[in-house]
């Protein structure tokens, strides 16, 4: 009967442990500094203590800035207020298993290249330099239209020490985890793109 208890304990040590850490951590893996632009983007409002500021793009879409800090900003291709409202499990399990990980999986299907490609190259620039290796991938054999021919990989198929970033199209905006594979759906592009930034700000530790 104690056994169980035990490794409770231990779990709930461990899930304490990793959130300190990961105050620590998150911080030094934050994006270098991003003024804003020289034309100044307009303020639409905070979230949790930041000042958020949008710009519009010729694409009839908006860049966001989220100011962590005076002179200190991440961009985003997404409203954090949005972002957050997406379902998803608890954070810290998103965030421990991705920085557990060795190497991180970004895969996304084929049939669905022009929906993922934004919220794709958003995550593929926002996993730069953080502390794994990080691999794209599709689900299936798939060359672009470059020629780039990218690896296959199951996207439910990982080691113990190896994550996957799975993104789709579905028909619901959300953010689930099956075991070791991050499972990002939107029902469009602009969806999937709130679903990631998401994950971003997740591993960040700004949710």
């Amino acid at each position: 009967m104690k056994l169980p208890r035990i490794r409770k304990n231990y779990k709930i040590i461990f899930l304490a442990a990793l959130m300190v850490f990961s105050v620590f951590l998150s911080v030094s893996n934050m994006p270098a500094d991003t003024p804003l632009p020289d034309n100044q983007p307009d303020y639409i409002g905070s979230w949790k203590g930041m000042k958020i500021y949008a710009q519009n793009t010729s694409a009839n879409s908006s860049i966001y800035y989220v100011e962590i800090q005076p002179g200190y900003s991440i961009i985003m291709r997404a409203d954090p207020r949005e972002a957050e409202q997406v379902p998803g499990p608890d954070s810290l399990l998103i965030y421990a298993n991705l920085y557990s990980s060795s190497r991180v999986f970004m895969v996304f299907d084929p049939k669905d290249e022009k929906e993922v490609g934004i919220a794709y190259a958003e995550m593929a620039k926002f996993l730069a330099g953080r502390p794994f290796d990080y691999v794209f991938a599709t689900t299936e054999p798939y060359t672009d239209d470059a020629n780039r021919t990218y690896p296959f990989r199951a996207p439910y198929n990982t080691s113990s020490e190896e994550a996957v970033i799975f993104m789709k199209i579905s028909n619901e905006t959300r953010v689930e985890l099956v075991n070791r594979t991050v499972v990002v759906t939107g029902e469009d592009m602009w969806s999937l793109a709130t679903a990631a930034a998401k994950v971003q700000l997740t591993m960040l530790r700004l949710m």
